[in-house]
């Protein structure tokens, strides 16, 4: 296992944002689970190919590492969920439990064998230290509540998010699982602030109607369910401790939502000192740029840059389709950004006009790049859905274990792990293979031991995990 004085950013660099990924598992595929997702749902049952899904991460994480900004990734988790299985009755041997859940209904051996935790936009609410009352770094994992899948991540997200972090902040568990605290973390949150040292603002993103009534709910969709609470928003701000003068809460387009924008990730995206929105993406959006650029000026002391992209520009429909919203912005150690888009993008005339919008309004921004991630994008998630940010200081990394952080050696082997034992393609009727699950097994167990996590122990017993 290497030490961190090993790592190319051991050296100390001051305050800076480290990118989490996660490993895409062997079993990723088209179920179709995600309620209110277009793309998830829309590709519902069709092949998937898990090796290039993983790949393709794997590229992109390196792609990060290579630009000298901290990279970290988490091993994929142990699918299928033997203990979910056997909470609905599908007990006994590994064989006979696949086929149990197999005559439910090829949906419920989905949700068992789910690799969503490969979206990390949704694991955790991240605070950095410069804006919490208690001067430490807060992480806290969402519950996931709202997705029947989703709820299989969190205790392992915690567990992976706990040993990684070690003592350099507090990991929280999740909110209680209910829906008025439903959250799906930071693909709902973004933290404003040129100065990574100094306080910013804080911005969540609710679906439903601000209101303390937890008992009820206020909703102005029609098509699809809000999937992030006001009162779970606001559970976030108190534990963290972060000034309430300096943390904003604005309601998602009601419309947006509908059309497909089931996170404000996919309509909204804020890095360092800029804010970039379509004109659609939340309620009252003029007052709400008042209320956040007035926000940033007593906080920072500057301006704030707001971006409005709109719909003649760039259709609410069109957004969704290509993601635009939903690229990487990086920042590397001389100041200059760079953003990953989704590949789509590069296809779509009207997201090409948006991005003309975008150098023509950021100077600094010196690079644009389009990935490949159709394999993730097939299932709804583009570049940032694929990454959690984390903004630390020098001394907050040394204190984190070496477990991770993804250097040359570790990428270099889990490519070979992918490229060797992950299949090219996937359909919901391979999931009854036993060996399928073996091997699936196998391989998170791999993934762990190459990323220098913990191991979960023997998965060739006959007894849950």
């Amino acid at each position: 296992m290497p030490s961190l004085e090993d790592l190319p950013f051991s050296q100390p660099v001051g305050t800076c944002e480290v990118n989490i990924d996660a490993l895409v598992g062997p079993s990723h595929h088209f179920g179709g689970l995600a309620v209110g997702n277009l793309a998830s749902m829309s590709h519902a049952q069709s092949p998937s190919n898990p090796r290039a899904a993983a790949l393709q991460g794997l590229e992109k994480a390196w792609r990060v590492a290579r630009l000298g900004i901290p990279q970290v990734v988490l091993p994929c988790q142990q699918r299928p969920h033997r203990a979910w299985l056997a909470s609905i009755g599908c007990d006994g041997t590994l064989g006979e439990s696949l086929e149990q859940a197999w005559r439910l209904g090829p949906r419920w051996l989905s949700v068992a064998y789910s690799s969503s935790s490969m979206w990390m936009a949704n694991a955790a609410t991240v605070s950095p230290s410069a804006d919490s009352g208690d001067g430490r770094l807060h992480l806290s994992v969402a519950n996931l509540t709202s997705g029947m899948h989703r709820q299989l991540e969190p205790p392992e997200t915690e567990s992976l998010l706990r040993e990684w972090l070690g003592s350099a902040g507090i990991v929280h568990a999740p909110l209680p699982a209910c829906w008025p605290l439903r959250d799906e973390g930071a693909a709902n949150h973004t933290r404003l602030g040129s100065d990574l040292d100094r306080p910013g603002v804080q911005v969540f993103v609710h679906g439903d109607a601000a209101n303390d009534q937890l008992e009820t709910q206020e909703v102005a969709t029609r098509r699809f369910p809000t999937r992030q609470a006001w009162a779970a928003c606001r559970a976030i701000a108190l534990r963290h401790r972060l000034d309430s003068e300096r943390t904003l809460m604005f309601q998602q387009s009601p419309r947006a939502i509908d059309a497909g924008v089931f996170h404000n990730d996919v309509i909204a995206v804020g890095h360092r000192d800029t804010w970039v929105m379509h004109e659609q993406a939340v309620v009252a959006p003029d007052e709400s740029i008042r209320q956040l650029s007035a926000a940033y000026l007593a906080a920072t002391g500057h301006s704030l840059r707001v971006i409005v992209i709109p719909d003649s520009v760039l259709s609410l429909n069109e957004a969704v389709r290509s993601y635009f919203f939903n690229s990487q912005w990086l920042t590397n150690e001389r100041g200059k950004w760079r953003v990953l888009f989704p590949e789509h993008c590069a296809d779509s005339s009207e997201a090409s006009k948006a991005i003309d919008l975008l150098r023509e309004a950021i100077p600094e921004l010196v690079g644009i790049d389009f990935v490949p991630v159709d394999q993730s994008m097939a299932n709804g998630g583009g570049p940032a859905c694929l990454r959690l940010r984390v903004i630390m200081t020098s001394a907050e990394r040394q204190q984190t274990s070496t477990a991770g952080w993804l250097t040359d050696s570790r990428y270099r082997r889990l490519v070979e792990l992918v490229r060797t034992r992950y299949r090219d393609r996937l359909t919901l009727d391979d999931l009854r293979d036993e060996s399928f699950a073996r091997s699936c097994m196998s391989i998170s167990e791999e993934a762990r031991r190459i990323l220098g996590f913990h191991t979960l122990g023997d998965n060739d017993s006959e007894e849950g995990p």
